[in-house]
């Protein structure tokens, strides 16, 4: 895989700030001093509600607590910040920030957008308020609308995480050519300080242009300006496995480990490339390395599963994909490698058990792995028919009207098959009528 990889919910909002992602919990309460502070301005309010310096010191506490429980998870805590977010706008509506903080907790989309517009036309010469807009807009699939306002919040501030995210709604759109003129930006302002501009132009070539020879020339130069980059090493080293160049791939697998050996992937990197260069010792202390140091890792636990069932170890595999179903009990695939893992131990009703887990656990958006109905449907029907289990036919059948290309070929000849028996079965049937007349 070249690279290590969005999509709308169609109803809710979410957090419209992306800093949001990163999940800081608060750590102290909020002053109660300050709360208080609050509750006697909003008295105040009342008896003076047209009182400027009162209604600047409620909003300026208020935006304090209201970024203070940004990120809590408590529902107290997150209902207080609603009720301060949706109190702003009301106590100040000339106030950017309080559109904004407004707009952040909005349920509809488009009540969002609103707000953040707004915030925008009183303050347009903030970044974070395009950037929020432009994160809104991909929410809802308006991605030229996104492109643009990613545009303008770089314009203002010429952060990298502004183009690099116009480049993925050009990506979405089908827009390379732009993608590539932004990247060329980027490269030119960003390239000696942000490593990941040439890991978005290598993900760009190899997987949406097919231009793996390009992804390595961009690969190259990053390891050139960042090598003291493991994830550049990384990156060059899947770049060569995908063109074969084996040896290579190697070399910067374990360049990588060297710079950062606490990273499990690249460690899982280098054990798959040796697994496929036959060197079996190798990768399994590779994956063991892994497992190690990431044993939480459901993916990692699979992928050294698939490598021990393909060296015939499938009792470890078998152990090793019960302990990552553990740790994800809702994937699809993990569940189809299960199910190959038994039947290969000729554990037929776990087997077949497991296939109808994956079928049940299959997503529309295939994260974290990627298995889509049609396939886990096709697989169960293979499982079945190999432990005589009359299911397998309805599967075969599903699998094929929904596509599957190996169902649809099995299909097509067990129907064609069906209508030689019925042409066989009906001439006997007149060849035993005119033998009874003729008698």
């Amino acid at each position: 895989m070249i690279g290590r990889e969005d999509d709308d919910d169609g109803g809710v909002v979410l957090p419209l700030r992306p800093e949001a992602a990163m999940d800081f919990e608060p750590t102290e309460p909020f002053a109660a001093e300050k709360s208080r502070s609050i509750e006697a301005l909003e008295r105040r309010l009342v008896m003076s509600p047209t009182h400027a310096p009162t209604r600047t010191a409620l909003r300026d506490l208020l935006l304090e607590r209201e970024e203070h429980h940004r990120y809590a998870r408590d529902p107290a805590l997150a209902e207080l910040r609603r009720r301060d977010a949706m109190r702003l706008v009301e106590v100040d509506e000339d106030c950017a920030a309080a559109w904004a903080a407004r707009a952040a907790v909005q349920e509809r989309k488009d009540d969002a957008l609103a707000d953040l517009t707004r915030a925008i036309e009183i303050e347009p010469d903030e970044a974070g308020h395009w950037r929020s807009r432009a994160f809104a807009h991909a929410l809802a699939g308006r991605d030229l609308l996104a492109a643009l306002d990613y545009g303008e919040a770089y314009a203002r501030s010429e952060a990298w995480e502004h183009l690099r995210e116009r480049v993925h709604c050009w990506r979405r759109l089908g827009r390379l050519d732009a993608a590539m003129r932004d990247l060329d930006v980027a490269l030119a302002a960003h390239g000696s300080t942000e490593h990941d501009v040439y890991e978005v132009r290598c993900m760009l070539r190899a997987r949406f242009a097919d231009d793996h020879r390009g992804a390595l020339a961009d690969a190259d130069a990053g390891v050139a300006a960042h090598p003291d980059e493991g994830s550049m090493f990384s990156l060059r080293g899947r770049l060569r496995e995908a063109l074969d160049e084996l040896e290579g791939a190697e070399s910067d697998f374990t360049r990588a480990i060297a710079l950062r050996p606490g990273s499990a992937m690249y460690w899982t990197d280098r054990a798959e490339l040796r697994a496929r260069r036959g060197d079996v010792d190798g990768a399994f202390a590779d994956w063991t390395q892994a497992i190690a140091i990431d044993p939480t890792s459901a993916h990692v636990r699979m992928h050294c599963a698939e490598f021990l069932m393909k060296s015939g170890r499938n009792a470890e595999a078998l152990a090793e994909l019960n302990r990552a179903v553990k740790l994800e009990r809702a994937d699809a695939e993990l569940y189809t490698l299960r199910s190959a893992c038994r039947s290969r131990l000729g554990h037929a009703k776990s087997a077949i058990a497991d296939a109808t887990r994956a079928v049940n656990a299959v997503r529309d958006d295939g994260f974290p792995f990627s298995i889509d109905r049609a396939s886990a449907l096709f697989f169960r029907s293979q499982i079945c028919r190999k432990f005589g289990d009359g299911r397998w036919l309805p599967d075969l059948f599903d699998a094929a009207e929904l596509g599957h290309p190996t169902a649809v070929a099995l299909a097509k000849k067990l129907r064609a098959q069906a209508r030689r028996n019925d042409r066989r079965i009906a001439k006997e049937r007149a060849a035993r009528s005119a033998a009874k007349k003729r008698r």
